[in-house]
């Protein structure tokens, strides 16, 4: 029976304020995140306001979603992802788990760790203007073989809840 897991990046535009977000202040201003600074621990505190959240309905606004990793993993040297790796919210390090700055964050799905997974970032726009144009880009990594099947969803919300 294949386990089926789904990774889900959620951009949430908010009107309101609420703590740990990305605020948008002038139009034509990047915001770029690349995990690099997360370090080799396997808790690591995301950076503001990324979120981790599980369920088939995910909001950013959800207090069941959770803003650190649980597992860290390399892709050389010890602490390496084999086929016996805890399920759980990773902090990969491209190389060497202990010396590695090329980071990057997700999932590995396992027995005790299934089901519909996702990454959560919220933009506030808290500049007068109105975006008409937002352009988003990432770098899919993929850390270990599997047949999982996982997809990439795309959402958007004016309050956090829908």
């Amino acid at each position: 029976m294949k386990k089926h897991t789904r990774l889900f990046l959620l951009f949430l535009f908010f009107s309101f304020r609420l703590s740990a977000q990305i605020n948008i202040s002038a139009m034509a201003t990047a915001y770029t995140e690349n995990f690099n600074s997360l370090g080799n621990n396997p808790v690591t505190v995301l950076p503001s306001g990324w979120k981790f959240g599980s369920g088939a309905a995910p909001t950013y606004s959800n207090v069941a979603n959770y803003t650190s990793t649980t597992e860290a993993a390399g892709t050389t040297a010890g602490a390496v992802l084999t086929q016996t790796s805890a399920g759980g919210t990773y902090n990969f390090a491209n190389g060497a788990n202990a010396t590695s700055t090329d980071r990057a964050i997700g999932f590995l799905a396992s027995a005790g760790y299934s089901g519909q997974r996702h990454i959560m970032l919220q933009l506030i726009n808290s500049s007068c203007n109105t975006i008409s144009q937002l352009d988003v880009s990432f770098a899919f990594e993929k850390y270990r073989n599997g047949t999982n099947i996982y997809d990439w969803n795309f959402y958007g919300s004016t309050n956090g809840n829908t």
